[in-house]
């Protein structure tokens, strides 16, 4: 079992509110191999496998999935809301600095 999913079923006050995927497709390494058609489409699959299960939102783990901008295409193709974790990043780092200001 991936450490972050140990972590996330023995940490969070809401484990019934937490889904955690790790995709494995043999064809895809790392995300350059999402740039290609084969690769993309894995990809929405996965979109669509995750709110088939119930997901309610899609976080991505990869900042690299940031810069191909995937989510827009995986919230079109789940209709899911999906968090780039680029923007969400500098939306908490907005967040704290506001913060201080205070």
């Amino acid at each position: 079992m991936p450490k972050i999913v140990e972590l996330a079923r023995t940490t969070f006050a809401h484990k019934d509110m937490i889904m955690v995927s790790c995709a494995e497709d043999p064809g895809v390494h790392s995300t350059l191999d999402l740039m290609d058609d084969e690769g993309r489409a894995a990809c929405l699959a996965s979109a669509r496998a995750l709110r088939d299960k119930g997901a309610g939102v899609i976080a991505l783990g990869c900042t690299g999935m940031a810069t191909i901008g995937i989510a827009s295409a995986m919230e079109q193709t789940s209709g899911l809301p999906v968090v780039d974790p680029v923007l969400a990043m500098g939306a908490f780092a907005c967040f704290e600095a506001a913060k201080r200001r205070l």
